[in-house]
């Protein structure tokens, strides 16, 4: 070590802190001038060794807190621990979970469980209403099965993907379903003289009739030659046609009154 000792490096070295005192010590035998630097360093904290270190008193931390406690900002008590958060976080996480789980349950059961929509008689609906209103609830009745029927197809006609074969016995249930109204609706239509009805209601049959009969798993030879049959048949585009055709009815018979009145 060519350099004096800093003040700093005499301090360790005096208190034995120095890491690398050996180069140092032999700094020293050599420096006159650094020698005699530690010697008066020496001196100097020699009394501090002989100072009593002062005893605390039972009132110690009290007095500590008297002068801390002017200089913390006010702070809101924590009522609860990180703990009790965590635990109350999972909670409100396993709750919404439990609430979810439920409510896929309920829609499950209720599509299995619940009686599915009331099929008007055409018998009852005779006896209980007379001339426009008999029609308009027999009107709204086959639009409502022609609906059903149309979201059944228009499923089977965009089913497809990697699940092959596909079940489809989903399908056939609400064919079968669909079917014996269908049949109630398509006599009492023939009956009425309703032709328009009559034969969409008809084609509808001949297709649910198929999709009720046929195999519970369509391979996708199967099930593209299904929907190619429907494309070809048409039901779909005949029932959308059909209720455009009703509406355009329905809008003609409302202004027809302002015009005997004007």
């Amino acid at each position: 070590m060519s350099k004096h000792l800093t003040e700093d490096e005499m301090i360790l070295l005096h208190y034995k802190e120095m890491k690398d005192s050996a180069s140092a010590r032999r700094h020293l035998d050599s420096c006159d001038e650094c020698r005699a630097g530690l010697e008066a360093l020496a001196s100097d904290l020699a009394p501090l060794g002989q100072l009593e270190v002062p005893q605390r008193g039972a009132q110690y931390g009290a007095q500590v807190w008297e002068r801390i406690a002017p200089r913390l900002e006010a702070r809101p008590a924590r009522t609860t621990s990180r703990l009790d958060s965590i635990v109350v976080r999972h909670r409100a996480v396993w709750a919404i979970a439990a609430a979810m789980i439920l409510m896929l349950a309920a829609g499950f059961l209720a599509g299995r469980l619940l009686p599915r929509p009331t099929v008007v008689d055409p018998a009852n609906v005779a006896q209980a209403a007379p001339g426009d209103g008999r029609e308009r609830i027999l009107r709204a009745a086959v639009d409502e099965h022609l609906q059903r029927s149309q979201r059944m197809l228009v499923d089977l006609a965009n089913a497809g993907g990697t699940n092959v074969p596909l079940d489809v016995t989903r399908s056939q249930e609400r064919a079968e379903e669909l079917l014996s109204d269908n049949r109630l609706y398509r006599q009492t239509a023939a009956q009425r003289g309703d032709a328009a009805a009559a034969q969409v209601l008809d084609d509808l049959e001949r297709s649910l009739l198929e999709i009720a009969r046929g195999p519970a798993k369509l391979s996708a030879a199967q099930l593209a030659e299904l929907q190619q049959r429907l494309e070809r048949q048409g039901v779909i585009l005949k029932i959308r046609l059909y209720g455009s055709g009703q509406k355009q009815h329905e809008r003609a018979a409302t202004r027809e009154p302002a015009d005997q009145q004007i």
